[in-house]
């Protein structure tokens, strides 16, 4: 075999790879990315969740019975006794509760009472109350969509654990009269 030819031969594998090599993708190609910077949507909503709760003393962040994460505001500040028409001076808690809320889908809203009146009254006020605060949470921008309403009436009264010591009857009555958000 002539020498040329034999040379050919044994380069012909060394091109073979060579070519595969030249194909190979870069390195950022093959890579992993980086973690990003930016955080995940849900940790963005729970910091903004915990920046509203911090910076408004009618809100407060607790887990449920039921060990959801919810958002409760206080009727008092909503509601006067006995009624489901939205006080002016609980707009401002409602606007910083709706830039939170606007991001989120699967909120519950659900209104509770006190004891005090007829169960069935009671029932009816706190769905009047939910519905009453979705309506604003609607006006202001959040998706209907988003949003479900809830009346628990006085079924669901604050456990001890959930209430501060030493208050009088009086102030639980007012604490069980609230609005609770459970979060998705």
């Amino acid at each position: 075999m002539p020498r040329p030819l034999l040379t050919l031969l044994c380069l012909c594998p060394v091109a073979a790879f060579a070519q595969v090599v030249d194909q190979t993708p870069p390195l950022d190609v093959l890579l992993p990315p980086a973690a990003s910077a930016e955080p995940a949507p849900t940790e963005t909503i729970a910091l903004a969740i915990q920046n509203v709760v911090s910076d408004t003393p009618n809100l407060a962040l607790e887990t449920n019975a039921q060990g959801e994460e919810i958002m409760v505001m206080l009727s008092d500040v909503l509601f006067s006794f006995g009624e489901a028409a939205i006080r002016p001076e609980a707009e401002a808690t409602l606007s910083a509760v709706a830039e939170v809320l606007s991001g989120m889908e699967g909120v519950v809203i659900e209104g509770h009472t006190d004891v005090i009146g007829p169960a069935d009254f009671n029932l009816i006020l706190s769905v009047q109350r939910a519905e009453a605060v979705r309506d604003w949470l609607i006006t202001a921008g959040v998706p209907e969509t988003t949003l479900e309403v809830v009346g628990r009436g006085e079924t669901q009264p604050l456990p001890p654990e959930r209430l501060p010591e030493g208050i009088t009857r009086r102030e639980e009555l007012s604490l069980n009269r609230r609005v609770e958000f459970v979060l998705p």
